[in-house]
């Protein structure tokens, strides 16, 4: 037996015709037929998935079959052992959401045509949200990528993705270090340029990667966001065409799955997946403003009754009864189905409790002793369990998960993969656990913990879990164990909520055990609120820390350290005068230390935070002595970090005060975060002196500074940054004409932008707009000037940005031959407070007189050009002044004898020469 698709139809003459049916199907039929022998059935394993009966079976070949590339496997079919349950658990018709299935369905046909999106389905337990889901998908559909989430798994980091993406990417089986062979292989064909990133791929499949140089070389921070771009790019490298993942119960999600569903929801605009979420409406998991949100209500009474009647077609309810499911069930399908069940175990509904949860809790007390066991422990272990660990857990009362048990909790429970099993509804693994003593849930999670610890394989993934069970238990000592080793897991996978969860758990335990110090009690309080700071919950990272100084007591350099992290997490928030606050005390408290180096290397940390918090105060010349303290106590003790960030901050206080010779601290930062290993701190000096060269016109130096940003930035994991700085160098090259090579710089860093959300992108657009606006393709120039002239003018952007972006629009308006709108924009600009916006008085003035010159104004042209010439030599702008000096070139205009030659023309090219132009399409 087989089943599938057909071809059907009459073959032959009129009057000779037979009516046949066609296919592989039916090929497929008759050569499972040939290996069976008379009186037997053998059937292919679709049709028995797809029976409403249970067969006893006994697995036959595999088989070679003509037109089959693989061998097949066929089923012996025995007896008859009871009826299967249906998809929904009670068989209920599908009534009710005839809108919500059309989005839906609209959505599902959109992404077979390559087109992506998002849905999230809202509501209740019970409500039908997974069914709707499995009607809308249907039989035919693009490839599925299933994924649900529990209350268990909200503190492991990946748990919700792990499974499934294994799956996607082809990885099976149990054995760790073979899997990542697996893995590393399957990288090496599909996407080879991901390899050396391969350990971030193993922190989302949990999987022991061994670190590289390159995935080292990221910042913590920027981990998650870099092992998504690398999950993604993954996805795209080994599966192609449309893909839809199914999410459930995402309320329960942890943060690092949650922040990678998150990049595929965003991802969807681009690739064709659809990701359709289902969550109650309540705090936590995984959320996103992306896509379409539907919420999931109670059902009609109307649609309530025809449900009910609909399910007791076979024993039909009396009218009244009817109502009472009606008025019960609070238009919940779920509810619907355990009533009428519920009645015809009882007898009657009048015995039926009158709530879901009463409904579900005498279901399961009308179940034999074996299955209420298995089910109390099951409700232990979560939503979804290895069939293994119940096991362990009957083996120890002597007892023995047999087929009449499954059997008997089919409508409970349900297979989840080949080797465990899932709650087909929450709401029956929180009855069942809510309906436990303490006493026993506690016997219980000890229980779970010890089955676990013997099945473990050393994963220290299973250390989320085991230090869960354990605290539950109250085995303060193996929970304390446990959750370090998650902790610290979860720090090098850089999931700061699980941290926090799991530093909490162990700092918990650690008080009510005598062998943990106050040392190891302090470093658990520092490292819970380094992560707390990390999640950006800065409240609960200053309380921690005020914590962690009451258990540090009476060491002073220990108290000194707390404030500066204090400091640190004030100054994030931009508290600066708080942050100023923390380094005092924290430097009075290294006052009252003994001498020593650790004390000074403190100080010295104190201090440059100090001279960071007053530069960015505009306190400059107080910043720039407490900057020039820190670096000679810092130089003095060795203590690197702390000189290049007092280095740092003098540069950026004399920067302030236009302090002549502050590059040179600027450049002495660079050195010493080179030698510190600071990557980050490298990029941004970086970033920072390709800045000073700019308006130095040095423009060699700052193309180089620039790539060497760039570079650093995406060795930490800093993408966005990154781009930030292709448009910086993007906009170099379109100043010197370098158009070709300009252009595949600005669309990457303008489509990394656009990805994020970063709000630097119109600054990436504006450079684009200028590129195109050179190459004459003046409405394509337009629109994105005018995009970024919207964006900020609607967001606030900083009035340089505004205001730059407006001058190069003015520029395309005037260049497409429409000087009067270009004039008209410039005239708005007049408002402007010019103290900030001074340096682009030559850039106006150029604009202004090009207009002018196009309107035959050319002796206001003359004046304007005279104005700008006069600005841009006073700020060293000789970009600028090259532009003016041609201008006046072009209309002839006698010219200011301080020229170093009497020609604006010749002096406008040395000038230009200088900058390494190449060509003058760009101004």
């Amino acid at each position: 037996i087989h089943r599938g698709h057909v071809f059907a139809g009459e073959l032959g003459a009129p009057d000779q015709a037979v009516f046949s049916i066609m296919g592989d199907t039916v090929n497929t039929a008759a050569r499972i037929m040939v290996t069976a022998p008379a009186g037997v059935i053998h059937a292919h394993p679709a049709v028995l998935e797809a029976a409403r009966v249970r067969y006893d079976t006994e697995q036959q070949g595999p088989f070679t079959f003509k037109g089959k590339a693989l061998p097949q496997v066929v089923y012996r079919v025995g007896d008859e052992l009871g009826p299967k349950e249906v998809t929904d658990g009670h068989g209920l018709t599908f009534l009710g959401r005839d809108a919500e299935l059309e989005v839906l369905r609209t959505r599902i046909e959109a992404v077979t045509e390559g087109r992506g999106d998002v849905v999230t389905l809202v509501g209740a337990a019970g409500l039908g949200k997974s069914r709707l889901m499995t009607e809308a998908l249907g039989s035919e559909h693009p490839a599925i990528v299933h994924m649900h989430a529990e209350p268990y798994g909200s503190s492991n980091s990946y748990r919700v993705v792990r499974d499934p993406l294994r799956a996607l990417v082809g990885l099976a089986g149990f054995d760790a270090t073979a899997i990542v062979e697996e893995l590393r292989a399957t990288v090496r064909t599909s996407a080879p340029h991901l390899e050396p990133l391969l350990p971030l791929i193993g922190d989302a499949l949990q999987l022991p990667v061994p670190s590289t140089p390159e995935s080292d070389m990221i910042a913590p921070r920027f981990r998650p966001e870099r092992t998504a771009d690398v999950v993604l790019e993954l996805v795209e490298a080994v599966h192609d065409g449309p893909l839809v993942f199914v999410a459930e119960d995402m309320h329960w999600a942890d943060d690092a799955s949650a922040h990678l569903l998150g990049r595929i929801a965003d991802a969807t605009g681009s690739q064709p997946w659809l990701l359709i979420a289902a969550r109650r409406d309540e705090e936590g998991g995984f959320v996103t403003e992306v896509g379409a949100t539907i919420p999931i209500g109670p059902l009609p009474d109307d649609t309530v009754r025809a449900l009910t009647i609909d399910a007791s077609e076979a024993a039909p309810l009396r009218p009244h009864e009817v109502d009472l499911v009606v008025s019960r069930a609070n238009g919940s399908p779920l509810f619907v189905g355990e009533l009428i069940a519920a009645a015809l175990e009882l007898g009657s509904l009048d015995a039926v409790p009158e709530s879901l949860q009463g409904t579900l809790a005498a279901q399961v007390d009308a179940l034999g002793p074996l299955s209420k066991r298995m089910l109390s422990y099951a409700s232990v272990l979560g939503r979804s369990f290895r069939r293994l660990v119940v096991e362990e857990l009957l083996r120890h009362e002597g007892l023995e998960l047999d087929e009449a048990t499954l059997a008997q909790l089919s409508k409970f429970i349900e297979a989840d993969g080949p080797l465990r099993y899932r709650f087909k509804n929450g709401l029956v693994c929180d009855v069942v656990y809510d309906g436990l003593a303490y006493r026993s849930r506690a016997r219980l999670h000890l229980a779970a913990g010890e089955a676990f610890e013997t099945l473990s394989t050393g994963d220290e993934t299973e250390a989320a879990m085991l230090s869960l069970h354990f605290s539950n238990a109250g085995d303060h000592e193996r929970a304390y164990r446990y959750a370090t080793i998650a902790a610290a897991r979860a720090d090098r996978t850089y999931a700061a909520s699980e941290a926090i969860a799991h530093y909490e758990r162990a700092i918990e335990a650690a008080r009510r055990l005598d062998e943990v110090g106050d040392d190891e009690l302090l470093r658990l309080l520092v490292s819970l609120g380094e992560a707390r700071f990390r999640a950006g919950l800065f409240d609960g990272a200053l309380e921690t820390f005020r914590r962690a100084a009451r258990v540090a007591a009476d060491d002073y350099v220990a108290r000194a350290e707390i404030h500066l992290r204090r400091a640190r997490a004030r100054e994030h928030v931009s508290s600066f005068s708080l942050a100023l606050t923390e380094t005092t005390r924290g430097r009075k408290f290294v006052d009252a230390a003994p001498p020593g180096e650790r004390r000074d290397a403190v100080q010295s940390h104190l201090l440059a935070c100090a001279a960071t918090v007053q530069a960015r105060q505009a306190h400059s010349k107080q910043a720039l002595r407490t900057g020039a303290a820190a670096a000679e106590l810092a130089e003095r003790c060795g203590e690197t970090e702390a000189l290049a960030r007092s280095y740092h901050a003098m540069w950026l206080a004399g920067a302030n005060m236009g302090t002549e010779g502050s590059t040179a601290w600027a450049q002495r930062a660079f050195e010493l975060y080179e030698a510190a290993g600071d990557l980050e701190g490298q990029a941004m000096m970086a970033m920072n002196l390709g800045v000073i060269a700019y308006y130095e016109n040095d423009w060699d130096a700052t193309t180089e500074r620039y790539r060497e940003a760039n570079e650093r930035l995406r060795q930490v994991g800093m993408l966005n940054n990154a781009a930030l700085s292709e448009a910086n160098l993007g906009e170099v090259l379109v100043n010197q004409g370098r158009l070709d090579e300009a252009e595949p710089v600005l669309r990457d860093a303008l489509r990394v932008m656009l990805a994020s959300g970063f709000d630097m992108v119109n600054w990436a657009r504006m450079q684009l707009g200028r590129l195109l606006m050179a190459r004459g393709e003046f409405a394509e120039a337009e629109v994105q000037l005018r995009a970024g002239f919207d964006q900020w003018s609607a967001t606030g952007g900083t009035v340089w940005q505004a205001y730059e972006v407006s001058i190069y629009l003015a520029d395309c308006l005037v260049r497409s031959g429409r000087p009067l709108d270009g004039l008209e924009l410039l005239e708005q600009l007049a408002d402007a407070d010019q103290d900030e916006v001074e340096l682009f008085g030559g850039a106006v003035a150029a604009v202004e007189a090009r207009a002018l010159i196009e309107l035959g104004r050319f002796d206001d042209a003359r004046a304007t050009i005279s104005n700008g010439v006069g600005m841009t030599r006073s700020h060293g702008l000789n970009f600028d002044l090259a532009r003016l000096l041609l201008l006046a070139h072009r209309i002839g205009s006698p010219f200011d004898p301080g020229l170093e030659t009497t020609e604006p023309a010749e002096e406008a090219h040395r000038l230009l020469h200088r900058l390494g132009v190449v060509s003058t399409v760009s101004l």
